[in-house]
């Protein structure tokens, strides 16, 4: 039997088909253009999608489960608060799109809605801060600074020839200390807390307008006057009660805020439908 030979059509077919079937080429529409070699939009979005994909996936999961937590406790995020939010942002090189934006004002809203304060943490907050919600006993200090204890004495023993009315000017004269010197040796209104230890002791002695005799500080020999007085003062738990409530709530926020995401993603059936994304994000531990 005659082996029959391929007719032309089969022939014009087969060489159609050759390079359709030896290899994938790209097509659609060309987003760029190197050394005559050209790039195509479906290249583009395949490597978008590949590298970018899961990150984005995660964070539109996080945004829609964020949303649905706000609206079932009354929370909302106008479109203001999403510019002003993402205007600052913009400016701290944060976060600067509204997309996220937008997640950062309901993590913080939603954050410090879930943070509850009882009234006895606020009660043992007061107990074991009460120190922060004290006026320290403050003074009006002048001082004279000498490098030894020779002239300290001298310098001494001129004011308590004429009562310490020539404080100031003995200072202008004699001070070593450049800080204070030029005015007459006053350091203005100091809590007596901050001062130096030796300087604390000859300061409670003193009444107003009295001076003491010369301390050793450091290495100097100092002389200090009290112009005035203000005595400390405590304040009630009633005083501070809405501080202190405001404070523990923040703190808590802040915790909270840093656990939200996780919590809601755990307590959410998530399910990835695209295969290309089930490759890149895996469920359970670390998935999300």
């Amino acid at each position: 039997m005659k082996r029959q030979k391929p007719t032309v059509g089969v022939c014009v077919l087969m060489v159609l088909l050759v390079p359709l079937v030896g290899c994938r080429r790209e097509s659609g529409p060309i987003v760029a253009t190197v050394n005559g070699m050209v790039i195509h939009r479906e290249e583009l979005e395949s490597l978008l999608w590949r590298r970018y994909g899961p990150s984005v996936t995660r964070e539109l999961i996080l945004l829609k489960l964020l949303e649905k937590e706000a609206a079932q406790r009354g929370i909302t995020v106008t479109d203001e608060e999403i510019r002003q939010k993402a205007k600052v942002a913009s400016s701290l090189s944060s976060f600067p799109d509204a997309f996220a934006a937008k997640r950062e004002l309901l993590l913080d809203k939603l954050s410090l809605s879930l943070a509850e304060v009882s009234e006895e943490e606020a009660q043992r907050y007061f107990r074991e801060h009460h120190q922060e919600f004290e006026e320290p006993e403050k003074v009006h200090l002048k001082e004279i600074t000498l490098s030894d204890r020779e002239s300290a004495l001298a310098v001494y023993e001129a004011l308590r020839r004429l009562k310490g009315s020539n404080f100031d000017a003995l200072a202008r004269h004699f001070s070593v200390n450049e800080a204070t010197r030029k005015k007459g040796g006053d350091m203005g209104m100091v809590p007596v807390r901050d001062l130096h230890p030796a300087l604390q002791k000859a300061v409670v002695s003193l009444k107003e307008k009295g001076f003491s005799r010369p301390v050793s500080v450091n290495g100097e020999w100092v002389i200090v006057k009290v112009e005035k007085r203000w005595p400390a003062v405590k304040k009630a738990y009633e005083e501070v009660r809405e501080i202190i409530y405001r404070r523990l709530k923040e703190q808590k926020a802040w915790q909270l805020r840093l656990e939200l995401p996780e919590r809601l993603r755990k307590s959410a059936k998530i399910r990835i439908v695209d295969q290309r994304l089930q490759e890149g994000i895996r469920m359970g531990e670390g998935g999300f």
